[in-house]
């Protein structure tokens, strides 16, 4: 039975950064002349207390939004995590209500409020505005728009090493390795400190059931930057593709002692110990990725494999069914296992 190993894009923390926008507050209001009263004078300088005051609201606001929209993690079979950072000249109002992702439109419209939109519609030459669009559509799985995008923000800067990095991923995506490749390299090449592309590098050389070739980046990323979690985490994943559980575990183990909260992770330390013929101690992970993560199919799929193995069938069909409902798109290998109910 084929166990799906769980992989991360990168997460917000690691790199998934919006440029920073100049920010437009609300255009100012006429002058008041005060008729002396004191209530008169007591309003004008509240409402110029809240005129001051607005200006700084909207950047923290994006700031928030940016900050819990980007920590979702993206779901992948057996690979690794990526790196981001990424406009689109128009910012139609389908794209603000046609994504997936509440938080990330509460981003995109904040993003919009505090000049995202503003920058790329009057200054359509400025690179960020499309890098930023970029990376937008990249988190919500529109990768056509996204390479159409960052391609614009590396024409107007082909020195942009974010955009170069994010059109790797992008491309990745879609199956176009050598010209992700291609856009990797030459990041490193503007920037040979810059570990999230040898991250996202290994994520498409993995894709390419080329692992020790990934390796090699991800110790590379470790080596400029020791305390990336992802990067730990996928390097686990590349060196089990290369049967060396020991060291693979090892690896999980260093992400969840940076990042606690790893459910990817935690399912992939699993996965090695239900290889290893310890289904009790992977069920203990898998509860423990799914209470991180309780969306994620490929983990209920994993723990219900688990749960059988120690006779628990009522218990994994349940899983099962809840991954069927997430992931149905999985259904022909939910019925390999034989947990699936018929329906």
């Amino acid at each position: 039975m084929r166990r799906l190993e769980k992989f991360r894009r990168p997460s917000q923390a690691r790199g998934d950064v919006l440029d920073r926008a100049t920010t437009i507050g609300p255009p100012a209001s006429a002058s008041r002349t005060s008729t002396g009263g004191a209530t008169t004078r007591g309003t004008d300088r509240f409402r110029g207390a809240r005129q001051r005051l607005w200006p700084l609201l909207l950047p923290i606001a994006a700031l928030a939004a940016y900050h819990n929209s980007f920590t979702v993690p993206f779901l992948f079979d057996d690979v690794s995590i990526v790196d981001t950072r990424a406009l689109h000249e128009p910012w139609s109002l389908q794209l603000l209500t046609g994504t997936t992702r509440p938080l990330v439109q509460l981003t995109l419209a904040l993003s919009y409020a505090a000049g995202g939109l503003h920058v790329a519609m009057k200054r359509p030459q400025n690179p960020r505005a499309h890098g930023n669009l970029g990376q937008a559509l990249n988190q919500d799985g529109r990768t056509d728009e996204a390479i159409v995008s960052l391609r614009r923000a590396l024409q107007l800067d082909p020195a942009y090493v974010a955009a170069h990095t994010n059109l790797g991923r992008a491309l990745a995506a879609g199956g176009q390795y050598q010209d992700a490749e291609s856009h990797y390299a030459e990041a490193l090449r503007l920037d040979p400190g810059y570990a999230p592309a040898h991250n996202n590098w290994g994520v498409a050389l993995v894709d390419q059931e080329r692992p020790a070739e990934a390796q090699a980046h991800y110790e590379a990323a470790l080596r400029l930057e020791p305390e990336y979690a992802q990067a730990q985490n996928n390097l686990g994943v590349a060196l089990m593709r290369q049967g060396r559980a020991e060291e693979a575990k090892a690896r999980y183990a260093e992400a969840l002692r940076l990042e606690p909260d790893y459910a990817e992770a935690y399912s992939n330390l699993a996965n090695v110990l239900a290889r290893e013929g310890k289904p009790a101690e992977a069920v203990h992970h898998y509860e423990r990725a799914l209470r991180i993560d309780p969306t994620a199919a490929e983990i209920h799929f994993n723990l219900a494999l688990a749960l059988a193995a120690k006779g628990k069938r009522d218990q994994a069909t349940a899983h099962v069914a809840e991954a069927l409902r997430l992931r149905p798109d999985l259904e022909a290998i939910y019925r390999k296992s034989g947990l699936l109910a018929a329906r």
